[in-house]
């Protein structure tokens, strides 16, 4: 399968490739040509009842265009990069014969002839490129795959499309970006702490305040092509690895180890002594952008799942409250919460042990510690989208084009003292290796305790206002 860098260290090629009119006159292989007209629209298929939603202006922008010309196979023949003055492109010329035509807008690709333009994956080089939209400020869009009777536009230039009359053709574009948005309205109220897991708790929290959320597992691949079936499966795969063969911070911009650091003795069985809250900044609420992310599929009981180092989420960041005020450093040991440490130490499991006083290292023993009352709620991110189903089934992911807005109803329990959690839930004393997939302790996400409940709603990202004529 052939990777191809985000940059644009290829461009030369490119540039080859959309010669001059005159180099074109020279070229024997070139010789007789024909016209060609494009016009990008935002699709309108796929949305499933669910009202679109148009983008921010700069999300709609279309700074430049690769046009792809491909053989019925999806070998590229021609790739031209037209000019463009105030939305139109220059008209282009192209050997006479029958092409399928891919658009590229605001691409950071490079694509030369002879590619195959099905197995292309590419493989973001950074956060920020993400993040902005991918890439730096500019949404990368192509094709909208939605279904498999939505394929790449075919055309066919003949000597009669001239400078006047060129051929045309329509195509849909997505981006290929993911939109996340927190629609929780904090300025009127936060969440209310409906329930806790001990009876002891009341006497020192009664509330919370949500500080803001972050993403988890941004993936760094995607195929540049989407295709669905009739039974709306996809069957281009979206991540490109062995779920549990590789680390997750090879296949993944804000993992879980950038959040929470663990430490080992590094004796034969390589205990886990320290867990520490890395204290990212990370927590805001502003919204986030992601490449999409279909991870391997776990049915479960009849429930699709995926585990829990693999799947795009957010971390929710919690102050716990006390009639208004910020509640102080608390601890929970074996699902009992406790004010004081002076509690825990009295605890029969450490009337030998003199435990430490660092937060770090009473986690290695299995004792979670929630700094200055900070709690932390991960949510999976389930596409609630009924035409992006498996077997009529929704599954974890976030789609391309896809805008998911979450919206906060109620947190229920006490959450995790370290972003991802710190405890195994079947054996207390043995911290999860969050950041390793093999981890026994990493388990599939349906098999987590709810502790936050979140109304998802998804609307398709309608491209606003753009019609250019090439």
């Amino acid at each position: 399968m052939k990777i191809k860098n985000l940059f644009l260290a290829g461009l030369a090629a490119v540039a080859l490739s959309a010669c001059s009119d005159d180099q074109k006159d020279t070229d024997l292989t070139r010789n007789v040509e024909g016209y060609l007209s494009l016009q990008i629209t935002a699709p309108q298929t796929r949305t499933s009842g669910s009202p679109t939603e148009v983008g921010e202006p700069q999300e709609s922008k279309i700074d430049d265009v690769t046009v792809v010309l491909t053989n019925a196979s999806g070998i590229v023949q021609y790739v031209e990069i037209p000019t463009i003055t105030n939305g139109t492109t220059d008209k282009f010329k192209v050997n006479l014969g029958t092409y399928d035509v891919y658009a590229l807008v605001n691409s950071p690709i490079t694509v030369n002839a002879g590619d195959d333009i099905n197995t292309i994956v590419e493989t973001a080089s950074s956060v920020s490129d993400v993040t902005s939209g991918y890439k730096a400020g500019k949404f990368f869009m192509v094709n909208a795959f939605n279904s498999n009777t939505d394929v790449a536009p075919n055309v066919t230039i003949t000597q009669a499309n001239t400078l006047s009359n060129p051929a045309t053709a329509a195509i849909a574009v997505d981006r290929v970006a993911t939109k996340i948005v927190d629609k929780t309205d904090y300025l009127t109220t936060n969440p209310t702490l409906t329930a806790i897991n001990s009876a002891t708790t009341t006497s020192f929290i009664d509330g919370v305040e949500v500080l803001g959320f972050a993403p988890l597992n941004i993936n760094k691949q995607f195929n540049l092509l989407q295709k669905w079936n009739a039974n709306n499966v996809l069957t281009t795969p979206l991540t490109l690895y062995t779920p549990n063969s590789d680390n997750i911070s090879t296949n993944f911009f804000n993992h879980i180890g950038e959040y929470t650091k663990l430490d080992y003795d590094g004796t034969v069985t390589d205990s886990i002594v320290k867990v520490t809250d890395l204290k990212s900044t990370n927590f805001k609420f502003d919204t986030i952008y992601t490449t999409e992310n279909s991870p391997e599929i776990i049915n479960l009981t009849s429930k699709l799942t995926s585990g829990r180092g693999e799947t795009t989420a957010v971390i929710y960041k919690v102050q716990a409250k006390k009639s208004g005020s910020n509640v102080g450093t608390f601890y929970a040991y074996k699902g009992v919460v406790y004010e004081t440490l002076a509690e825990i130490q009295a605890l029969a499991d450490f009337s030998s042990v003199t435990l430490p006083t660092t937060l770090p290292e009473l986690r290695g023993y299995g004792i979670q510690a929630y700094e200055d009352g900070i709690m932390y709620y991960t949510y999976f991110i389930k596409d609630p989208n009924t035409a992006h189903q498996y077997n009529s089934m929704n599954y974890y992911a976030v789609m391309r084009n896809s805008i998911y807005n979450l919206k906060v109803n109620s947190i229920a329990g006490i959450g995790d003292d370290v972003p991802g959690g710190s405890i195994d839930p079947v054996d207390p004393n043995k911290p999860t290796n969050p950041g390793d997939p093999e981890d026994p302790t990493n388990p599939p996400i349906d098999l987590d305790q709810a502790y936050i409940e979140v109304t998802v709603t998804v609307n398709p990202w309608i491209l606003n206002n753009i019609s250019i004529d090439f």
